[in-house]
Parts: structure tokens; C-alpha cells; sequence
């Protein structure tokens, strides 16, 4: 069963977003019941609101140099920063259109953010555009059972049917 705790999305206007959440890819960043819409890449909104996630400009740069790569490069160190950050608590969330259809939603393990995903989904089912039939992929980085981790199974509490990835 979901709790019901309302997500704030808080840095757009609610009317402007639910008219125009059709228009493709969207990104999200979801903590302590809040929102956070990605304008572009979950690295750069990361990187442009470091104090939000807890880091220090000086300690990402420090990331991007130990593997070699540009800042915001999306590369493995946008990958060490964004476990890093799931591990706090962060849950990442991406509606991919192309090559193939689908929402994914990474976080640290699934039990522990169980409640925050149901949440979620039956946000998405009434502000984001989220269809019942919509492939749902569940990733938890630190889940040791991959099919527990991946299987999209918080969609029957929200009312959406299971999908398929």
C-alpha cells in the first residue's frame, strides 16, 4: 500500500509542467518528497546544485580527473557520482523515448526505498504522464537479487498494470 505523502515538484510551475509533460524525455531527481526536474542531464543539474546533493565543487572536479574524463562528461565518473549520491538517499529517475520506450528509476536498494518509488509512480501516473501499460525499469545499485531490483513490482500498489521492460 502507497503512503500517502504528496511529492512537491519543486522547480517549475506546476501548470506550465502538466501541460507540457508529453513532449519527451524528462528527468527527475526525487528527495525528501521532493522533485527536482532536470532541465538537461542528472549530471548537470548535480553539478550546477552541488550544495543540494552534499558535495563540493572541489570534490566532483576531484572525481572527473581520477577517471580522465571533462566535467559533465557522462562517463564513469557521472556513474561513481550519481551511486554515490543514491546511497544519500537520491533516487534518479529518466523517461526514455528512443531507442525504445520506458521509465527508469535508479536508487540504492529497493527496500529501503520502496515507499519513496510507489510514490513516485503514482505521481507520474497523474502529473507526468505515465501510462498504465508504460515499461517501468527498477534499478537498485546496491540489491544483491538483480531481479527483485529490476522488476517493477511497486506498479500494482499504484494502480498500473506490471508492463514489461
Amino acid at each position: 500500500m502507497i503512503e500517502n505523502q504528496s511529492l512537491i515538484l519543486t522547480n517549475r510551475d506546476k501548470t506550465s509542467y502538466e501541460e507540457n509533460h508529453n513532449c519527451g524525455t524528462i528527468a527527475f531527481w526525487i528527495k525528501d518528497r521532493r522533485i527536482y526536474e532536470c532541465e538537461s542531464s542528472h549530471i548537470r543539474f548535480l553539478l550546477d546544485n552541488t550544495d543540494l546533493f552534499g558535495f563540493k565543487k572541489e570534490d566532483l572536479v576531484e572525481i572527473f580527473r581520477k577517471h580522465k574524463e571533462k566535467i559533465g562528461f557522462e562517463g564513469k565518473a557521472r556513474e561513481e557520482i550519481i551511486k554515490s549520491v543514491t546511497r544519500i538517499g537520491w533516487i534518479r529517475v529518466r523517461k526514455y523515448i528512443s531507442p525504445r520506450y520506458y521509465w527508469s528509476i535508479q536508487f540504492d536498494a529497493y527496500e529501503k526505498r520502496k515507499v519513496e518509488v510507489d510514490n513516485f509512480i503514482l505521481w507520474a501516473s497523474k502529473r507526468a504522464g505515465l501510462k498504465k501499460k508504460d515499461p517501468i525499469a527498477l534499478l537498485g545499485y546496491d540489491d544483491v537479487d538483480p531481479q527483485k531490483a529490476c522488476t517493477p513490482l511497486s506498479r500494482e500498489n499504484a494502480g498500473l498494470s506490471a508492463g514489461e521492460d
